[in-house]
């Protein structure tokens, strides 16, 4: 964790209000601003805080320096703490400032490759009306980050500084724009030779031969290059200064390489990449000077209006001047010169203002951005060349987290995208896919996971990385992935042994449940369809016995109309052929029953079988252990093809507290669910038993006795 003061130069952008809505906006993107929390107002909603705070920094008017503190507090690549945990940084690092009492505005920030916060401070107390300035927030920041760090077992970073100052800033202005700064470049290049140099000849030599020049200027020494770009020598050591070189070198001497030309020389260029980016640098360059030339035409324009706009009120006044110059009462004509004068002066004054402000929206309108900033503006309207420019930047780390990469490289279709950030990692922003991060290496999931984020991910990475994949992260991220492709047929393999074989393990499980599943259907059917043929043999028997008109031979069902007028259930809305036709007898004249049209074993017919009136009977009951089991089986089914269902076991004592959770019937087998924790577990209750249990209401307390009897559970009131 960093903790970092950002020092604002310009008193516009001191504006306490301009920062808050800065840090609280969401610039079209959806993964950009997290939680926002307000802190020591009145005020509940965002722009009321503001303008509570705008008030109180009012109030204060002997303070000159600026009123507005901004802190960032930033995390590691991948570590994303809870919001208790940034809420509880949040209070200590301001308390720890001397804030804890002042307003301020705080959000969290996910659209950049690290999660940080911006904390917007009011340094105006709002009951003293007094400014506070933390006196070296740098060492105390870093004691607090330290001791939070520990508190809340977070990584450990290193908050001892080597470089501060103009060395610092260099460091921080390469990785914000890309280009490789002259201290860097120095650092890189030369800065060995210059150490090692005995005198000033040769601490000059050394400089021209790298396109520098040392020279004195004030108290100390400047390093210039030929570009025109100054730091100071103890900018890059303090053994550089004048005082040290000096003691080790002698009184100064000024070089006398002027004309000689240099071996190598420092030039304003992105830093070292692994792939050639001149072509787009050129580019770059190519917009960036048409933007300086569009700002300065529009400036000239601008400057010739103001100045014909003054010309013109000086002309107004001269000819004032003319006419109070007739005047022959003297201190009439002093009063209008002097009036004449303060209008004069007050018109040119406004006219100077405006071209101030007109010149400053110019200056924004003309703005051109950084080298990195280019690159993400670039590879956002799709330039693939641009985004391989930003991966191909120095990074810290690939993302952590739970994450899915694999071996190959192939293409992806086009997905509506949030943001890029400086290292090239794409952020989605499209469906199940929002907040998924690609790197080009590997896909990062969100800290929040649902069942169809992981599978558009997991579509997503087999189309770049083809059919084996390496999964990283959590132990249950990576049972849900091979759950996921198990139970949507998805053809991929694991890299992992480990997590293979649990993903055939999970196939084999999900396919015997299916085979066993399927065993049970089949022979309800068959007992089913034994059932029904029995029963239109001895339908086709009565009607034959009866000479009904009209009937379907072999039929049951009730309500069903004569022929040609409604079909049967079975053969509506469709077209049938002439061997799919039922058999029709219609009755005509009178009729004598013979004795063939007797059943031989009319004698020995009982009453049919009520199996084709039940539902879900297979005509064979089961046990009440196979009911257990086949209920278990379809719960685990279910649960394995991602729906949101508890897991059942079958019932085993316990100590734990029991509920009741309802009751099911499986082949006429009663079953009993109860809740034990994150668990149903179902017990079989015997026909003797399942009137006791049927006033039972759901979430009541039970208890199964020693004889797995199943009991309301009875309150004990306890004698005080």
């Amino acid at each position: 964790m960093i903790a970092k003061h950002v020092p604002i130069r310009s008193v516009k952008k001191s504006d306490f209000a301009h920062l808050a809505e800065y840090i609280t906006s969401s610039q079209n993107k959806n993964e950009r601003v997290g939680e926002i929390a307000i802190t020591n107002c009145a005020s509940s909603t965002l722009k009321a805080a503001i303008n509570e705070t705008l008030a109180t920094q009012q109030l204060n008017t002997r303070a000159k320096s600026d009123k507005t503190y901004h802190l960032i507090v930033s995390f590691p690549p991948g570590e994303v703490p809870s919001s208790k945990t940034l809420k509880d940084i949040e209070s200590r690092v301001c308390e720890g400032l001397g804030f804890e009492e002042h307003q301020r505005i705080s959000a969290v920030h996910h659209d950049t490759d690290i999660l940080h916060v911006h904390i917007a401070i009011n340094k105006i107390h709002p009951v003293k009306l007094t400014i506070h300035e933390p006196y070296y927030s740098h060492r105390t920041l870093g004691e607090l980050c330290t001791e939070l760090e520990v508190k809340h077992d977070l990584q450990l970073v290193n908050h001892i500084s080597h470089q501060r100052g103009s060395a610092s800033r260099a460091n921080d202005m390469e990785c914000h724009s890309g280009i490789e700064s002259l201290v860097g470049w120095i650092k890189r290049e030369c800065l060995a030779d210059i150490n090692q140099a005995e005198c000033w000849n040769d601490l000059h030599q050394v400089m021209n031969d790298n396109g520098l020049l040392l020279r004195k200027q004030g108290n100390g020494l400047i390093i210039e290059s030929n570009e025109g770009v100054v730091i100071k020598a103890s900018t890059l050591s303090r053994g550089l200064s004048k005082p040290q070189l000096e003691k080790k070198l002698g009184n100064f001497i000024p070089s006398v390489f002027h004309d000689e030309k240099p071996v190598k020389e420092y030039k304003k260029k992105p830093l070292k990449m692994k792939i050639d980016t001149s072509a787009l640098y050129s580019e770059y360059l190519q917009e960036r000077n048409n933007i300086h030339k569009g700002r300065d035409d529009a400036l000239a324009v601008l400057k010739k209006n103001n100045e014909e706009q003054i010309a013109i009120l000086k002309r107004v006044s001269v000819l004032k001047r003319a006419v109070i110059k007739l005047s022959d009462n003297y201190f009439v004509k002093k009063m209008l010169y002097a009036q004449a004068s303060k209008t004069l002066l007050k018109r040119i004054n406004n006219v100077n203002q405006h071209y101030r402000f007109e010149k400053q929206v110019l200056y924004q309108q003309h703005q051109y951005a950084t080298w990195a900033d280019w690159l993400k503006k670039k590879a956002i309207t799709g330039n693939s060349q641009a985004l391989d420019a930003l991966r191909a930047r120095p990074s810290k780390g690939d993302l952590v987290g739970n994450t899915l990469s694999g071996l190959a490289r192939g293409k992806i279709d086009k997905l509506s995208i949030d943001n890029i950030t400086k290292k090239g990692t794409v952020i989605y922003r499209e469906g199940a896919l929002a907040g998924v991060r690609d790197d080009g290496r590997q896909l990062q999931l969100p800290k929040k996971l649902t069942v169809s984020c992981v599978m558009a991910t997991l579509h997503l990475a087999q189309q770049r990385y083809g059919a084996k994949l390496a999964v990283n992260g959590s132990e249950s991220f990576k049972k849900l992935v091979a759950k996921t492709v198990v139970v949507n047929k998805l053809p991929i393999q694991f890299i992992d042994l480990e997590l293979e074989r649990t993903r055939e393990t999970l196939q084999k499980e999900m396919n015997n449940v299916k085979r066993d599943n399927r065993g049970k259907a089949d022979s309800r059917s068959d007992g089913d369809a034994r059932s029904r043929s029995i029963a239109d043999r001895n339908g086709e028997r009565r009607a034959q016995s009866r000479g009904d008109v009209g009937e379907w031979v072999g039929n049951t069902k009730p309500d069903i109309g004569r022929v040609g007028r409604i079909p049967p259930p079975h053969s509506r809305h469709r077209l049938r052929s002439l061997s799919e036709l039922g058999v029709v007898r219609v009755a005509s004249g009178s009729e004598v029953l013979l004795q063939s049209d007797v059943p031989r074993d009319l004698e020995q017919q009982r009453a049919e079988s009520d199996h084709t009136l039940r539902r879900g009977v297979s005509g064979t009951e089961l046990s009440a252990g196979q009911a257990v089991k086949q209920y278990i089986d379809e719960r685990e089914l279910k649960r394995l093809q991602g729906m949101d269902v508890v897991k059942h076991v079958p019932f085993k004592a316990t100590k734990e507290a029991l509920s009741f959770a309802g009751m099911r019937n499986i082949e006429g087998q009663t079953l009993a669910l109860l809740a034990s924790q994150n668990i149903i577990m179902v017990l079989a209750v015997p026909e003797s038993r399942i009137q006791h249990i049927k006033g039972l209401k759901i979430g009541q307390g039970v208890i199964v006795n020693k004889e797995g009897r199943l009991e309301r559970a009875r309150k004990v009131n306890r004698k005080r």
